[in-house]
């Protein structure tokens, strides 16, 4: 990665936007300087903090990567964690059910705390029928739903921030990203349901031209 860095700086590449995903410890000094290095004076850093789900950390991870996790967030224009991911990186009681609106904007608060301008934190659940997003810009909080579906399927986070960041990219605003995100989620997977052989990740792909048009929608 340093050598990459040192042949963008060479061609003097700048960038528009930084997205970050799945990083080791080791990764993550030389992703800030490139960030530092090779940023423009607009670009946006989304910053997607994977580690953890229901209520654990990843295999792999030592017990303090949640601290090295919080210094990458730390100036992000948005991070996007799962409410298990927050729970680590604010080092509080992660609850997975029977919670409400307070604990979600205490978490999105925190956040915000640690020097992150925006959150948009997902698995978000009041009811059991419906999952969804928290949005916070520091000063108030949307919530956007969807329907649950009566399946966990791999990948989906990455899906997620991955649609989420291309609609911001494209101009559309936090709250309508994150809508956006959410629904190609829930469209990815019910295109792959039809497939009963198909048992790791989401079809994606199919769910392609749902996106391209909300995306690029006026």
């Amino acid at each position: 990665m340093e050598n990459i860095l040192n042949q963008w700086k060479k061609e003097n590449i700048t960038f528009s936007a930084f997205y970050t995903g799945y990083v080791s410890e080791a990764q993550i000094p030389i992703i800030k300087k490139i960030i530092k290095e090779t940023s423009r004076n607009d670009a946006i850093v989304v910053v997607d903090p994977v580690m953890a789900d229901n209520g654990k950390m990843y295999a792999g991870f030592a017990p303090d990567f949640p601290k090295k996790m919080s210094e990458l967030c730390n100036g992000a224009d948005v991070v996007l964690p799962n409410i298990t991911e927050a729970s680590f990186l604010l080092g509080i009681e992660y609850q997975s059910e029977n919670y409400g609106e307070d604990y979600i904007e205490n978490i999105c608060n925190g956040l915000i705390n640690l020097g992150t301008k925006n959150v948009v934190l997902t698995g978000v659940s009041f009811e059991k029928e419906k999952l969804g997003v928290a949005v916070c810009n520091g000063k108030s909080i949307e919530y956007y739903f969807t329907e649950r579906l009566p399946v966990q399927m791999h990948g989906t986070g990455d899906v997620f921030a991955s649609a989420f960041t291309g609609a911001l990219c494209n101009g559309k605003d936090l709250f309508c990203s994150a809508k956006i995100a959410a629904n190609y989620v829930v469209e990815s997977i019910k295109a792959t349901l039809d497939d009963k052989d198909h048992w790791y990740g989401v079809k994606f792909e199919k769910a392609i031209p749902y996106l391209v048009k909300q995306i690029f929608s006026v």
